[in-house]
């Protein structure tokens, strides 16, 4: 069985969870996983789809997910990701998409094309809506490219 190391639990503890044969175990450098979000563990592999929950209709009022996201290997590699996305608000203050924590909040409409450094095996992605409009969200694919 392969190990990654994944995301800081809230208490701060040494904490290990499994999914698909994988086990994650809590205590890296990867962003802290958000108090109340719903977390999402993606099944291993080098290429792959993440969408909003209900996509294409809708995503619902008050959620927060948290997506894991584990390439088959753990070691650097460069992810692309890419597809387009619709989260309400133009200023990101209320429904946003974060990649990989890197501080770069998506909203309004658009089309991502972004690719980034992911080192360990790991990368994630972080939904957040609020309680008032709701939008198709995105679908977003993704790859390791080298």
């Amino acid at each position: 069985m392969r190990r990654f190391s994944m995301v800081h639990l809230p208490d701060s503890t040494q904490h290990a969870k499994s999914h698909s044969g994988v086990t994650y175990t809590s205590g890296s450098n990867l962003p802290k996983e958000p108090k109340n979000a719903n977390t999402t563990y993606m099944t291993p592999a080098n290429s792959g789809t993440i969408t909003t929950p209900n996509y294409p209709s809708d995503y619902p009022k008050n959620v927060d997910v948290y997506y894991v996201v584990p390439l088959l290997e753990a070691k650097t590699q460069t992810v692309r990701v890419t597809g387009s996305y619709e989260i309400e608000d133009r200023e990101c203050k209320f429904d946003i998409l974060v990649i990989n924590d890197d501080g770069v909040k998506y909203c309004s409409v658009g089309y991502m094309d972004k690719s980034f450094q992911v080192t360990g095996g790991i990368w994630t992605a972080y939904f957040h809506t609020d309680d008032t409009f709701e939008h198709p969200g995105f679908m977003l694919h993704y790859s390791v490219t080298g």
